[in-house]
């Protein structure tokens, strides 16, 4: 066999193989090697045309290889990233998290981030200091870092989206996504909307049980557990 005839040959074995594996970071390897197997021959033989065409093919299989790998990659997530993944985002994958953390913008002392029926575009997570929430009942809570302020109202796109209460954080620091950042985010990663709602909406279920569970209890006593 010469050797032109070795890289066609391969190249066809790698052809007829690509088909079975299920893998898809072997199967661009697979389609990568075809392509270039395939560039030599045709350098061998002279045929440029089977050349600019393989070179092509390798180049988009190289793309998508790196696409792949990229998406395999363990994520490392900085330490303060970390705490409120687990704390806020848990239900979040952490490669999702990580573009949606990224995204954000770190503000120092903000002050007032809702006011008790006033539009919201924005989403918050405290991640220094605590966070004084108003209610509309007239109570008064502290929720120390980390905490969401803002949830799924920030993410609607209805005009009647109000605060339902107010939110000061006079000392602290908290990292701040403008509509227009989460919209622009969704856009090009839907995943990350989805995994995003889905945890929120169970967070503010689970915070609601919570809320009645404690409004439940008797005066002075404590739910005795059997």
């Amino acid at each position: 066999m010469s050797n032109p005839d070795i890289f066609v040959s391969l190249a066809y074995a790698l052809y007829v193989v690509a088909p079975a594996i299920r893998d898809e970071l072997w199967l661009r390897a697979t389609l990568l090697a075809n392509s270039i197997a395939f560039a030599i021959w045709g350098l061998w033989i002279e045929t440029t045309p089977v050349v600019v065409a393989n070179a092509l093919f390798a180049l988009m299989s190289l793309r998508q290889l790196y696409r792949v790998w990229s998406e395999r990659r363990p994520v490392y997530l900085s330490d303060e990233a970390e705490i409120v993944h687990d704390a806020v985002f848990e239900r979040m994958g952490r490669r999702e998290f990580a573009r949606l953390w990224m995204s954000g913008h770190d503000v120092v002392d903000p002050g007032s981030l809702t006011t008790l029926g006033s539009p919201v575009a924005e989403l918050w997570v405290v991640v220094e200091g605590t966070a004084e929430v108003f209610l509309a009942s007239g109570e008064r809570v502290h929720r120390p870092a980390p905490t969401l302020i803002g949830e799924i109202t920030a993410l609607s796109e209805s005009d009647g989206a109000h605060a339902t209460a107010s939110v000061v954080v006079d000392r602290g620091r908290v990292r701040r996504w403008a509509r227009s950042d989460l919209n622009e985010l969704f856009a090009a990663h839907p995943d990350v909307e989805a995994q995003m709602l889905r945890g929120l909406s169970a967070t503010l279920a689970a915070r609601m049980i919570a809320r009645e569970g404690q409004l439940s209890k008797p005066e002075g006593g404590a739910v005795s557990e059997s």
